[in-house]
């Protein structure tokens, strides 16, 4: 699986990598909001990079990724600058959830819920390939 580590002009999909906290259950009932990459997992439902998909999931993981893959001279990105950023959000989140994955850009879905759960501070986009 490519995952793109530039900017890509003419591409239909967003890359990132994100953390975000599982929804608390509530006490009396015991539901919980779907986690986020069962929604992701549930539309990705084809084989094409430009889709929407989660590629690595968990923190040990995506630094693995970053640190083995990330190095290279053709991308803009130090990947040690990206894992330090990493290290200093997990410090502070400690039970948040972290993916490296993919939206399309014809993913309302998916982008609508990434909106909502910035917006009321479950979720924060530690990179994205489009800001």
């Amino acid at each position: 699986m490519k995952t793109r580590k530039t900017l890509v002009s003419n591409s239909s999909s967003t890359s990132f990598i994100i953390a975000y906290k599982n929804s608390d259950k509530c006490p009396t009932c015991g539901r919980s909001d779907h986690d986020l990459t069962e929604i992701i997992d549930r539309v990705s439902d084809d084989d094409n990079s430009e889709r929407t998909h989660v590629e690595i999931r968990g923190f040990d993981n995506v630094m693995e990724h970053i640190q083995t893959e990330w190095g290279c001279d053709w991308n803009d990105i130090d990947p040690v600058l990206m894992v330090d950023k990493l290290n200093e959000f997990k410090s502070t989140h400690q039970n948040w959830e972290f993916i490296l994955g993919s939206v399309s850009y014809h993913d309302d879905t998916v982008k609508d819920m990434i909106r909502e759960k910035e917006t009321n501070g479950t979720l924060v986009k530690i990179w994205s390939d489009h800001g």
